[in-house]
């Protein structure tokens, strides 16, 4: 079992953030033994339902999540480290799970775990983390998070003063966390703009646009055009309308779609 004092993990960077560096201190220095998660039942709620919870996320993705048994991802850099939920087989990135109430939000977990994902993505070397998250017993949403320079370096910075204070056995008076953005890689939705493909003329788009209105009581072949036409919408477009169906994009990045009812 890798002996986590050596490193700091992704848990570790939330611990820190969240101000409680003093007991982690404690821990990677060897003054004091790190919890026992064996009965906290959050936690072994989340890792008992990772392969159920991989399952879902690839349902409703429509990609492929393995572990990173073999390595596909880089899992130390310098003086952290990472352990992935799951890897994206053909982008190899990392999938992040979380399990959390019902009542929570896909924006809240996303800034509770933020300095985690960032984490994550200057480990791993990746552009992007995948978030997958169950709420309670009856919903599962899933985004993308990218990767932010400005708030990584402002992470790595605290990081390393923390272990620094780790190496010379020295205990840290204050870490400051002030500058570190609440909300790093959140999509800018104001900044980006409106497409109407009817307009356009974007063929591919509204033929695939009038299948999936045809085939909606279909769910498999609705779903895999429904794939096809988000992959059509740019990254910079928050909406995209044509053919009578109409895309938005939500605070988190991801592509809804919906039947337009105005062309009813």
């Amino acid at each position: 079992m890798k002996d986590r004092r050596k490193t700091l993990g992704g848990s570790d960077a939330n611990r820190i953030m969240r101000g409680d560096w003093h007991s982690l201190w404690l821990e990677k220095t060897g003054r004091k033994e790190p919890e026992d998660l064996s009965w906290v039942l959050p936690v072994q709620i989340g890792i008992a339902t990772e392969e159920l919870h991989a399952r879902f996320f690839d349902h409703d993705s429509s990609k492929k999540t393995i572990s990173n048994d073999g390595g596909e991802l880089k899992s130390t850099h310098q003086f952290m480290s990472a352990s992935y939920d799951g890897v994206e087989q053909t982008e190899l990135v990392p999938v992040e799970f979380k399990h959390t109430n019902a009542n929570n939000t896909l924006d809240g977990v996303i800034s509770t775990y933020m300095p985690q994902l960032q984490h994550y993505t200057m480990v791993s070397g990746c552009k992007y983390i995948y978030l997958s998250v169950i709420f309670g017993n009856n919903r599962h949403e899933w985004c993308k998070v990218d990767a932010d320079k400005d708030y990584m370096n402002k992470l790595y910075g605290i990081e390393n003063s923390f272990w620094q204070h780790v190496q010379k056995d020295k205990e840290p008076e204050e870490l400051d966390t002030s500058e570190l953005p609440k909300l790093a890689g959140k999509i800018k939705i104001n900044d980006m703009r409106s497409i109407d493909f009817d307009e356009t003329g974007n063929n591919e788009f509204l033929s695939n646009a009038s299948k999936w209105i045809e085939t909606k009581v279909v769910a498999d072949e609705n779903k895999a055009l429904g794939v096809i036409l988000k992959g059509s919408v740019p990254d910079d477009c928050r909406k995209a309308t044509g053919g009578g169906v109409i895309i938005t994009r939500n605070k988190a990045g991801n592509l809804i779609l919906k039947q337009n009812q105005r062309r009813m």
